[in-house]
């Protein structure tokens, strides 16, 4: 099918696989992005960043996207493993003069994969920028010509957790992690998806015992819909009430979505946790957005229970 099948969304596009979302709307598309955004912001386009989740053909697809952009005369950065949206995130934000193209299909079913873009700050293209992509696809995909020395393969997570651990307080969640009276322990949901095992390595280093369910990216999210709404939470729910445990997090496939449960299992607003964090990060002079992180959303709730002294379910609605 031609690429006017996909369905465009607010910050990039997506379709089922071997329908509309093929290796060729792929090249298509990414070649009109090429094309596109070294005019969109302020700030000259001199680097491509890509990174692909953990869904059949990813890996691929990016490859596709990295050669296109390529041939455009860009630098390309290519992750080397399935990451995180919030980690290209991260990647295309500290770089100046970087746009970026993450392929992941969220939390839609394994059948779809999409393609989201990403503007110079990290954040995702405004719509309208959005718009001028899909127009350029009325131009056909030039035949390219991979200029294979200027894409260069690289590890995109130490950068990124190093801002994650500069970011929370390590002494204080390392003091509570060490107390066995605090018993500080959480069961995390990955889905199958890119969160993998991170959040528990990270708190794992702070001395939390924490225990990640279908930690492995799998492409088919282990026959589940990797999205972190109540629909899907049963697992979760359940290990949460078997354990004794302070919380529960689920993160989508790409791990930019997520949802907690208080340490009964029961599901905590999503708006209540956003605004208990951001009042958190205020009250210490932080700046971030855990919205579009589920990683760094439950290291910021470890610390939120370790500062409070309290249950997540009471520091959140202290909070708000």
């Amino acid at each position: 099918m031609e690429p006017s099948t996909l369905i465009f969304t607010s910050d990039g596009c997506r379709g089922i696989m071997d329908d509309a979302f093929t290796d060729a709307a792929v090249i298509h598309v990414a070649d009109a992005f090429a094309r596109t955004c070294g005019t969109i912001g302020h700030e000259r386009t001199k680097t491509i960043a890509v990174g692909f989740d953990g869904r059949r053909s990813s890996q691929r697809f990016a490859v596709h996207v990295a050669e296109v952009c390529s041939s455009y005369g860009y630098r390309v950065i290519l992750s080397n493993a399935i990451i995180p949206t919030a980690v290209l995130s991260f990647t295309v934000g500290a770089l100046p003069g970087t746009r970026g193209v993450m392929i992941t299909g969220g939390s839609a079913p394994s059948s779809f994969n999409g393609m989201r873009f990403l503007a110079g700050d990290g954040r995702p293209f405004a719509p309208d920028d959005v718009q001028r992509v899909k127009a350029a696809l009325t131009t056909e995909a030039r035949p390219f010509d991979p200029m294979r020395e200027a894409i260069v393969l690289t590890d995109l997570l130490p950068a990124y957790l190093a801002h994650l651990r500069a970011l929370v307080d390590g002494d204080l969640l390392r003091s509570f992690g060490d107390n066995p009276q605090s018993h500080a322990a959480l069961i995390i949901d990955s889905m199958g998806g890119a969160g993998q095992t991170l959040l528990e390595d990270l708190l794992a280093s702070y001395g939390w015992r924490a225990q990640t369910i279908f930690g492995t990216a799998d492409p088919n999210f282990y026959d589940r819909t990797p999205e972190a709404s109540s629909h899907h939470l049963e697992p979760l729910i359940y290990n949460v009430n078997v354990t004794h445990t302070l919380f529960g997090i689920a993160a989508d496939g790409d791990a930019s979505g997520w949802t907690l449960v208080d340490e009964d299992g029961v599901v905590i607003p999503g708006q209540d946790v956003s605004r208990a964090l951001a009042h958190h990060l205020r009250a210490h002079a932080r700046i971030a957005e855990p919205e579009r992180d589920a990683i760094l959303a439950g290291l910021l709730c470890a610390e939120l229970i370790a500062s409070s002294g309290m249950t997540l379910r009471a520091a959140v609605d202290a909070c708000t």
